[in-house]
């Protein structure tokens, strides 16, 4: 069965404050909105779960508006180039994987299966998400809608999917995406070991002269034990932080992360335990970008040291004070880590002060350590807030800004 959303934003708007209305001058790479739910296939049409090989067109046109009932907080413009989303499996019904792709007429077709992924599923009933950039493509809805900017969500086992949508890459943007390219991939060459090192070339023969930072997907299959992974610029020190976690053996866990690119053209991966790694390049940000990465991360909160988070509670994480982050950032990249939690749940971070919304950015295992990054707005005090629905520990790691 093939599953068409037409999750809308708007034709017509006024462009989030921080996009200068000045021609003249290079828009933002990315730009964060208030977080939204574009797609819950729990609550949509039948409420069944997207079946293998199954596909979900999510398009920022607002056409869908009525038919959905979508009503965006911060609409995404029509000409964005790009979108930032978070997509979840939830209960999958055996393992597999989920990718999102570049909408286009072909790949809506069933057949049509992509040679890379964005997330895994281990064991059956599992929830786990991941983040994504991905660039917009047209994809002819027929007549009555015609050609509509979506991308794509395809699953390859029966599953509930949630989109949400963190932000966008604002036309003119100093921002080059690419096809996937593969450039690590440990398997053929018998793993991983523990500790291991590899530079990575992210620029090759693909990459636009003058950027800055790479677009990855990082994805560790079978572990060998509870470990995390961990990317740099090649040439500089190791950070004190993770990318991505996983915590037992055998698992298969994949993360984004956007790594400033060091010595060579080239980033270092590590993973603390055995495993496979893989490394995917989605794009490139150049200066001009005004993106700017922390090197190393900056962790702004880390509850270990003082105690648990409780269940259904919100944490105020104080980011420009007394961190790397100046008082005029708008946006920041953290990485948001669940160790350890009391039951089955999931994190969402938005604005400090602002309203919760019905999204989700992390989703985790009881007693596990899990990670994924969130693009978000400051709040007018330059904070975040931090929901977790079961008892946790949580950290937080900022790796960039706008």
């Amino acid at each position: 069965m093939r599953r068409i959303a037409l999750v809308a934003g708007a034709l017509t708007l006024v462009a989030p404050a921080a996009v200068s209305t000045d021609a003249s001058e290079q828009p933002p790479g990315l730009v964060a909105t208030t977080p939204e739910r574009y797609w819950d296939s729990r609550t949509l049409f039948t409420g069944d779960k997207n079946p293998p090989g199954g596909k979900i067109g999510v398009t920022t046109d607002e056409i869908a508006f009525d038919a959905l009932g979508i009503d965006p907080v911060d609409p995404i413009p029509d000409d964005a180039e790009a979108l930032f989303v978070n997509v979840t499996a939830v209960e999958a019904e055996a393992p597999g994987f989920v990718s999102v792709v570049t909408g286009a007429n072909e790949r809506l077709d069933l057949e049509f299966v992509p040679d890379t992924s964005n997330l895994n599923v281990d064991t059956p009933g599992q929830t786990i998400a991941n983040s994504a950039i991905i660039p917009v493509g047209n994809v002819d809805y027929g007549e009555e809608f015609g050609e509509i900017p979506t991308v794509i969500v395809h699953s390859s086992m029966d599953t509930h999917i949630l989109v949400d949508v963190l932000g966008y890459v604002p036309a003119g943007a100093d921002y080059t995406s690419i096809p996937l390219e593969r450039v690590l991939d440990t398997r053929a060459a018998g793993g991983a070991g523990a500790e291991e090192r590899f530079d990575v070339d992210v620029i090759g023969s693909v990459g636009p002269a003058g950027a800055t930072l790479a677009i990855v997907n990082l994805t560790l299959v079978g572990s060998a034990s509870g470990g995390f992974v961990t990317a740099w610029p090649a040439g500089d020190d190791k950070p004190g932080t993770s990318n991505l976690n996983v915590d037992g053996v055998g698992q298969t866990r994949a993360g984004l992360a956007i790594v400033p690119i060091g010595a060579g053209g080239r980033i270092t991966v590590e993973s603390s335990t055995a495993g496979d790694l893989l490394v995917d390049v989605l794009g490139y940000f150049g200066v001009q970008s005004g993106f700017n990465g922390l090197e190393p991360a900056d962790r702004v909160l880390d509850t270990r040291p003082l105690g648990r988070v409780g269940a259904d509670s919100t944490e105020r994480v104080a980011v420009t004070a007394g961190s790397a982050v100046p008082d005029t950032a708008d946006f920041v990249l953290v990485n948001v880590t669940a160790v350890g939690a009391s039951a089955p749940g999931f994190v969402s971070v938005w604005p400090g002060g602002g309203d919760q919304p019905d999204a989700s950015n992390l989703n985790y295992p009881g007693g596990g350590t899990i990670a994924n990054t969130v693009l978000v707005p400051l709040g007018d005090d330059g904070s975040l807030d931090v929901y977790t629905s079961a008892e946790i520990d949580l950290l937080v790691d900022v790796i960039g800004w706008l």
